[in-house]
């Protein structure tokens, strides 16, 4: 498993913004007053009697749990640091902080539309309330979308950097192979074998490692989708919103997986097939070696075969977290089956 390596600088940049998302949250909830806690309370059942509490809690849960997502991305990818995205890329962070806010005031308008119809019968006081409670509620959002697409900015760049990574390590390893076949001694030529062949396996496992951890991450991202539709924090969202934030996580895992599978093609399975290939055409200078030697030759092409599979790639990237993953899965998917307080929604 690569270095899980959390920079204190972004643990603090996005703590600040989630506190002060918080903040914000507070005075949204007081100057709605009743109208918000009649939209977004939160009801719970304990010892057989019914307790109802502010929607504020359930959103600060979820906007813990956000923040321990963007840590676990932080960590995954040790060479990018938000700071210095923040830094270096003003303009893009503007458009993305622009674009959130135009997504933002498209979702607060269809839900004042439909206040303004079937809420009608409470008068202009209320709907000025609702329409004066989203803008103060505005930041708020658009600290949610932008932490979100810094997480996933994150985990991509990572990606791009270890994939440039292992382009480097393939070719350095398919030239030093190639430089075999001016040698005549079989001896030599399969120690220098032996040797490639190790960094073959090392930078193959430190490409399959960098995956592993990922699977967490979509099992923490089902968890959140857990939350916002099958616990009594579902009725925090409105169900517009709870669409969102569904789509919005299978739309990331399906990022992630998409990541995955690149790494697989574009990294893992081009390594082992260049290097496999260099490995073959040596073949024909071992022709005369002892029988110990090709041996071992032919033990390293098979292994080299077997791993160069899709199969053995997700065989070696299979370990606890996808199991994890595959079990959150199960378990929402038991939910979305079973559980009465989702079939009420």
């Amino acid at each position: 498993m690569p270095p899980f390596s959390i920079d204190q600088t972004d643990a603090l940049i996005v703590f600040a913004l989630t506190v002060a998302g918080l903040a914000v949250l507070r005075v949204a909830y007081a100057a709605a007053g009743s109208i918000w806690d009649e939209r977004h309370q939160i009801t719970l059942h304990l010892g057989g009697r019914s307790r109802k509490i502010s929607g504020y809690w359930g959103e600060v849960v979820l906007g813990f749990f956000g923040f321990l997502i963007f840590l676990g991305a932080d960590g995954l990818a040790p060479d990018i640091r938000l700071w210095t995205l923040l830094r270096d890329f003003p303009v893009t962070n503007a458009a993305i902080v622009g674009a959130a806010f135009v997504v933002y005031a498209y979702y607060a308008r269809s839900v004042l539309l439909d206040a303004k119809t079937n809420e009608s019968h409470r008068g202009p006081i209320h709907y000025r309330r609702l329409r004066k409670t989203y803008l103060i509620y505005s930041p708020c959002a658009v600290l949610i979308y932008c932490v979100s697409t810094a997480a996933i900015a994150i985990l991509t760049l990572q990606y791009l950097r270890n994939a440039s990574t292992v382009a480097t390590h393939r070719a350095e390893i398919v030239t030093q192979l190639n430089n075999l076949a001016t040698v005549k001694s079989a001896d030599v030529i399969q120690s220098a074998v032996e040797m490639s062949y190790s960094d073959i396996v090392q930078t193959g496992n430190s490409v399959a490692a960098s995956i592993a951890p990922i699977f967490l991450m979509i099992a923490a991202i089902m968890g959140i989708v857990l939350l916002v539709t099958a616990s009594p924090i579902k009725t925090v969202l409105r169900q517009d919103s709870r669409n969102v934030t569904q789509y919005s996580a299978f739309i990331i895992a399906a990022l992630i997986f998409g990541l995955t599978t690149g790494t697989y093609y574009f990294s893992y399975s081009r390594l082992l097939t260049d290097s496999l290939n260099a490995i073959i055409a040596i073949r024909p200078a071992l022709a005369h070696a002892n029988w110990q030697v090709l041996e071992r030759f032919n033990e390293i092409v098979l292994d080299l075969e077997h791993k160069r599979s899709f199969v053995g790639f997700l065989a070696m990237v299979a370990n606890e977290s996808g199991i994890a993953v595959i079990a959150m899965a199960l378990f929402q998917w038991l939910l979305s089956e079973m559980h009465p307080f989702r079939r009420a929604a």
